[in-house]
């Protein structure tokens, strides 16, 4: 997932107008609280991780 959020990110540099489709937030996101903590903890920012984060 992390690498996966790291490639849109990049895409959205280069086409800003797309930005709404990969959004942590979006409708195709089941769970965005899993899928924040999935991406810090595979991104090494265990350290970051919100309360909420910890629980799921």
């Amino acid at each position: 997932m992390y690498a996966t959020r790291k490639l849109f990110d990049g895409l959205i540099e280069i086409y800003p107008q797309s930005s709404d489709y990969p959004a942590p937030n979006s409708n195709i996101v089941h769970s965005p609280v899993f899928e924040s903590a999935v991406c810090k903890v595979q991104g090494k920012l265990e350290n970051l991780l919100s309360q909420s984060e910890k629980i799921v």
